[in-house]
């Protein structure tokens, strides 16, 4: 029998990136929406940065991470929308499982 274990701040960091990527979508983001947002996001990172702290990769397997949250952040900013933002940080996560 094979068990497939998946550590628990890359999970929570899947969880928080497909939150914020709904609220991404959503063109009419409030106020509050846009902070949650942005916290989401934040939070993301922390957790992955727990996660590369725990040994779940590799600093270069983070940084590109890193830098997808950075972009993300830049394009919800001032309360805009789009979707496919999130598409290759979830490819991302996926291929460091």
């Amino acid at each position: 029998m094979t068990t497939d274990v998946i550590p628990l701040p890359v999970l929570r960091a899947e969880i928080l990136l497909r939150n914020a990527e709904a609220l991404a979508e959503n063109k009419e983001r409030t106020d509050k929406d846009n902070k949650t947002l942005a916290n989401q996001l934040a939070e993301a990172r922390n957790q992955l940065k727990m996660a590369e702290l725990l040994g779940y990769g590799n600093k270069k397997a983070f940084k590109p991470m890193y830098e997808q949250i950075d972009q993300i952040e830049e394009k919800t900013a001032d309360g805009k929308s789009g979707k496919s933002w999130f598409d290759k940080i979830k490819q991302q996560l996926s291929d460091l499982m």
